[in-house]
């Protein structure tokens, strides 16, 4: 009975490591820039983070989407500002270009078939750009001023 008590102790205490690992690790993430940002969120089933930081005075928000994923493949984040759901989201995606180049862009997801052809989004963006490190994607781009 005891070294069952105790087998479900240790399975409970290495659960809970899991979870709260990468939660304790997402602001500690050194950005191959330097970037820092204010608040992060673990995305544990995409294997994935998005990290943000609002600036008040220009009503603007800084993030950057980091995501496991094979040097040739790719990465999309997206946000939906008018409801939930795929339909009316707004996309940021990243890939490595057939030339060796990483490329983002922004795409709006108006349907379940969407072209994913670079275009603008409802949302202003700005400086917009991409990095493939340490086996992750990372999109960063400024989102704003949000009215």
């Amino acid at each position: 009975m005891a070294e069952t008590s105790t087998l479900i102790l240790l399975i409970c205490i290495l659960t809970s490591l899991v979870f709260i690992s990468p939660a304790q690790t997402c602001l500690d993430y050194p950005f191959p820039g330097g970037e820092v940002f204010h608040s992060c969120t673990h995305l544990p089933v995409l294997d994935a983070s998005l990290h943000w930081t609002y600036f008040p005075s220009n009503s603007t928000v800084q993030i950057a989407y980091r995501a496991a994923q094979t040097p040739t493949g790719w990465i999309a984040w997206a946000i939906n500002p008018m409801g939930t759901g795929m339909v009316g989201s707004q996309a940021f995606v990243a890939f490595r270009h057939s030339n060796g180049s990483m490329i983002a862009y922004t795409t709006p997801i108006p349907s379940y078939n969407p072209s994913m052809e670079p275009e603008k989004i409802s949302i202003p963006v700005s400086d917009i750009s991409t990095v493939y490190v340490n086996s992750e994607m990372i999109i960063f781009a400024v989102l704003g001023p949000l009215d």
